[in-house]
Order: C-alpha cells, then structure tokens, then sequence
C-alpha cells in the first residue's frame, strides 16, 4: 500500500483526492474551485508521477482548470518558488 507508515489501517486510498472526486459531492464542489496548478520534481521517490498526473485527470472531470508542472531534478522536499 501507498505510504503505509502514514495511516492506521495502513493505506491512505481512502484519503486519495482523485477518488474523492469520483464522488458526486465532491465532483459537484470542485467545478467551483479555481484553477489548480500541482508541482512534481522528476526526482521524487516519494510520490510517483502518475500520483499527480492521475489527480490532474480527476480535476479536469470535475471541470477544474489545471496544469502540471514538472521540476527538472527536484524531489519530493524541495522548495518550489
């Protein structure tokens, strides 16, 4: 499971957003968000790319703008400005 040391059951799927957003609720609430932009260092071993790019599918569903931007050689803790 995805960061199992971070959760009580041992999977934060449950705490997913792109899944969130597969639920009316939350798809109906995020249409009203602004635009979103998501930072990805193509160094990161933390979170895989497809953790970011797999949410900016789910914002675009939902009709939120948003855009990637992908950080040559940053990982996970760097600072983005």
């Amino acid at each position: 499971p995805f960061l199992s040391h971070l959760s009580v059951d041992g999977d934060l799927t449950s705490f997913s957003p792109s899944l969130m957003l597969q639920e009316e609720i939350y798809s109906k609430a995020a249409g009203r968000h602004p635009a979103v932009h998501l930072f990805h260092g193509q160094a990161d071993t933390s979170v895989p790319l497809e953790m970011s790019t797999s949410f900016a599918r789910a914002l675009r569903k939902a009709n939120v703008p948003v855009e990637v931007f992908l950080q040559k050689g940053a990982t996970h803790s760097e600072p983005v400005v």
